[in-house]
């Protein structure tokens, strides 16, 4: 064992995880100052604590010869030359694995190819309906400027398998999956590593991928498949490509179906959105160790099962753009109304003001519960104020006040639009007196009175 590490284990003692010292009790005279320090000192002890448990339990795992996940990994990748039954550079192919090891111009890369024809579906969406997308739609469904002038032929979908779930430098993308339309086909590309000695090629290689697309499609990329790859990137001292615009369809999802979905994993939008549902699927928590079996082996197991997993990942990411970006463009009566609500408020947010009304209206008539229908007739109403459509305005209104009529929300604003808008000042002295408003009835008593000097 590592000297220094015995003397810091010896300085620390064998504190364990209930070794934490409590917060002491304040004194009967202590002063703000006093107390303040105290609860310093608590903070500090309770991390200090933390870090003795954390180094008993490395000193244990060392005792026992054992190791962390995060360090087998590393140990295995460093020293993996392909083990019994992996991949030779000599075969160029290995009938246990699907693929073939190809050589690129940075050295060789396991590679699993295949084209999806135009007309393949993943559940009832055909996947080339993703090139079909118009980007400027698309820009405003993803609330993102920088994608209104991107040609949308050139997007590339990326999906990772990673050692974990974490983006510090312990964490490895061992199969990055990349996609992108060629022709009217959808080219499917997945690196997968088989030691740390194919690392810097496979990212070399992927920066080429990177470099060549107008845009990255993702989900969930922006917070860890990019930054896992641009750690990957610096760890391996090979230069990250400048990243393009970034579509992150987890974020538009979250917009669209958190409502009604709650649940946002990707095999739910496919089974909801798309009607595809996985068989035999690889649970993500079993990724790592199938992995982890690999390196220690030499044998597959079940990888290719990951690799279908990675694979369908990416399809979805082509339907489900394609499938979201039609329901945009045109309301669809059949969808559901917290759907249409949804997807009027993306189009509230993009200064869509028409797209926003019509799927406004769309939810307050589709026969949804009353929050939703109040909440889409309030939409409507926004909108309405916002292009100066007073009449319409009136109508959303109360439309809202016939399915709510104690909602002090909708009771707010017909007072604000009779007294604004409408000029009936008496109707928003209704409205004023229904809210108890003693602010805005007086303001409106007032007005009635230098008006005509009769009040109601």
């Amino acid at each position: 064992m590592n000297s220094k590490f015995q003397k810091r284990l010896g300085r620390l003692g064998t504190a364990g995880p209930g070794s934490m010292a409590p917060k002491p009790p304040p004194a009967a005279d202590e002063t703000p100052r006093q107390a303040k320090v105290r609860n310093l000192r608590a903070q500090l002890d309770r991390l200090v604590a933390k870090d003795k448990s954390r180094l008993v339990e490395k000193r244990r795992a060392l005792q026992l010869g054992g190791e962390s996940t995060e360090d087998t990994f590393a140990r295995l990748l460093r020293t993996a030359e392909p083990a019994p039954g992996a991949i030779c550079v000599e075969d160029h192919r290995d009938l246990s694995l699907p693929g073939a090891l190809v050589e690129t111009r940075h050295g060789p890369v396991h590679l699993v190819q295949q084209h999806l024809e135009p007309h393949h579906c993943h559940g009832r969406v055909p996947v080339v309906r993703g090139l079909e997308a118009p980007a400027a739609l698309t820009s405003r469904l993803a609330l993102d400027p920088t994608l209104a002038d991107v040609d949308l032929s050139k997007m590339l979908f990326i999906d990772t398998e990673t050692t974990g779930l974490s983006t510090a430098s312990g964490t490895l993308a061992f199969l990055v999956g990349i996609a992108r339309f060629d022709d009217q086909s959808l080219y499917l590309e997945q690196m997968l590593l088989r030691g740390h000695h194919d690392e810097p090629a496979m990212l070399r290689h992927l920066a080429e991928h990177l470099g060549r697309a107008s845009c990255i499609v993702s989900y969930n990329g922006k917070s860890f498949d990019w930054p896992l790859l641009r750690t990957r990137f610096v760890m391996n001292r090979v230069p990250a490509p400048p990243l393009p615009p970034h579509l992150d369809l987890l974020h538009c999802a979250r917009r669209l179906f958190k409502k009604r979905l709650g649940s946002l994993r990707l095999v739910q939008m496919e089974r909801e959105i798309l009607g595809f549902t996985r068989e035999h699927d690889v649970d993500g928590s079993e990724i790592p160790g199938i992995f982890l079996t690999y390196l220690r082996s030499g044998r597959p197991g079940r990888l290719d099962g990951v690799i279908e997993h990675n694979a369908n990942d990416l399809v979805a990411l082509a339907a489900f753009l394609g499938e979201i970006v039609r329901h945009y463009q045109d309301v669809v009566r059949e969808d559901d109304p917290l759907d249409h609500l949804s997807y009027a408020q993306v189009a509230e947010r993009a200064k869509d003001p028409e797209r926003a009304r019509q799927f406004a209206l769309a939810a307050a008539a589709g026969g949804g519960d009353t929050d939703c229908t109040v909440d889409a007739f309030l939409l409507a109403a926004r909108v309405a104020r916002r292009i100066k459509d007073v009449a319409a305005e009136h109508a959303a209104l109360t439309g809202a006040l016939e399915h709510a009529p104690a909602d002090p929300r909708v009771h707010l604003e017909l007072a604000k639009h009779h007294e604004h808008r409408a000029k009936d000042l008496i109707a928003a002295l209704h409205h004023a007196r229904v809210l108890d408003d003693e602010h805005r009835i007086a303001r409106l008593e007032r007005r009635i009175g230098r008006t005509d000097g009769s009040l109601p």
